[in-house]
């Protein structure tokens, strides 16, 4: 079952203030360009990286940009309809986690060999809603993170058809969109670990650790 907020007690406890909009769009555009320079690092290993230094530094930007956006439109958005920062799941084991994934698709959809196109359409739109039912479950967060990868791809056809790329076709807007779905469902959990009060973070953790322990038991 979807999760649609966090739990009521979890405003009641909070305490101190959350680090101010400025502080986490700056770590978040620096996660952004960490992300971007696996990514980057690991198409330089199978060749693929482009000799142009401008693409290069145009797809950090990129990256550091979306993570800021993300990041803190996703906080927004929960205040908007719960009154509260959604925080199940919202841990930072939880985003490394989701970071690794975010890497596996992309690693998926440019390297891992498959069958047919099917198999590895199917395989990435599991990963990528798998994903956003690991770390988020909340109807904001699907929606959101719906929007945001269509803006993503949108954008990605109006490139290609003004010449920049005329490779890939169909299927090259389904990887991007299950790309561009998984990093707005990362950054968008770190973006609401960092605006989460330290007493809503402190009780989140606890909640969780109690509900692990229980599972296991």
């Amino acid at each position: 079952m979807a999760v649609d907020a966090a739990s009521p007690d979890a405003s009641d406890i909070a305490g101190d203030a959350a680090p101010s909009a400025t502080r986490r769009a700056l770590f978040l555009s620096a996660f952004g360009l960490m992300v971007a320079g696996i990514l980057v690092l690991l198409q330089a290993q199978r060749g693929e990286v482009e000799q142009d230094v401008i693409a290069i530094m145009a797809t950090f930007l990129v990256w550091a940009c979306a993570a800021a956006l993300i990041g803190i439109l996703y906080p927004l958005a929960d205040n908007w309809m719960y009154g509260r920062v959604h925080d199940f799941k919202q841990d930072w084991s939880n985003a490394i986690r989701s970071v690794a994934i975010l890497v596996g698709i992309h690693q998926a959809s440019t390297k891992i060999p498959f069958s047919n196109y099917y198999e590895l359409i199917g395989t990435l739109i599991f990963l990528a809603v798998g994903l956003w039912w690991m770390s988020d479950r909340s109807r904001c967060g699907f929606f959101l993170a719906l929007l945001l990868s269509l803006l993503g791809v949108t954008i990605s056809m109006v490139k290609h058809s003004a010449g920049y790329s005329t490779s890939g076709g169909g299927f090259l807007y389904i990887s991007e969109w299950c790309i561009c779905y998984s990093a707005s469902i990362t950054f968008g959990s770190i973006g609401r670990i960092l605006a989460m009060p330290p007493g809503q973070r402190a009780a989140a953790a606890s909640r969780q650790y109690i509900s692990d322990k229980l599972h296991v038991e």
